[in-house]
């Protein structure tokens, strides 16, 4: 396909180039085996990383963006664990208090539970922009956090934002996947 790849279309161009010359490479040799009366050679495996079968320009367009917002939610999802070191440091805590805190965090996984199920009732666009926001505030109350307490929950809802942003994202993709790539 020439079809544009918004946002990741150097990387999907580099592995269309791959296919590109082993299908170049294929033809070549069965013009020669046809040529010199020989067998046909077996056909070349395909990238594993591009679909099996095409994809619209909308449905890239939309698989894109859909990548692209989960690309954004796992960079809020990891700024708590990056910056472990700095947060015991600036609350004067101990190691096993950051502990309490990252499984306290890890709570948030239950509120997404019920953003995934509202995005059948309100739409997977609105509540994805919805979490996307709702995870960049939570995680500019955890920069201006003025106590260890809040820091721990404003990160619990940035968990639960960042995960319900994975489980839609991963929803709307296999909607928008045609039949036959949405695995």
């Amino acid at each position: 396909s020439d079809q544009r790849v918004p946002f990741f279309g150097w990387f999907v161009d580099v592995l269309r180039r791959v296919d590109a010359r082993r299908e170049l490479r294929y033809a070549s040799a069965r013009l020669d085996a046809a040529a010199a009366g020989g067998a046909e050679p077996a056909p070349p495996k395909r990238t594993m990383l591009l679909p099996p079968v095409p994809f619209t320009g909308d449905q890239m367009a939309r698989l894109a963006a859909i990548s692209m917002v989960a690309a954004a939610a796992s960079f809020c999802g990891a700024l708590f664990t990056q910056n472990g070191d700095a947060v015991t440091e600036t609350f004067s805590r101990s190691d096993a208090d950051l502990g309490w805190a990252l499984a306290i965090s890890r709570i948030g996984v239950l509120v997404s539970l019920v953003a995934a199920g509202m995005s059948d009732r309100f739409g997977r666009r609105r509540t994805l922009i919805l979490c996307v926001v709702g995870a960049a505030v939570a995680n500019a109350v955890t920069a201006l956090a003025p106590s260890f307490a809040v820091f721990t929950i404003a990160q619990l809802f940035t968990r639960a934002f960042v995960n319900a942003v994975l489980v839609i994202a991963g929803l709307a993709a296999v909607e928008d996947a045609p039949e036959g790539a949405r695995a």
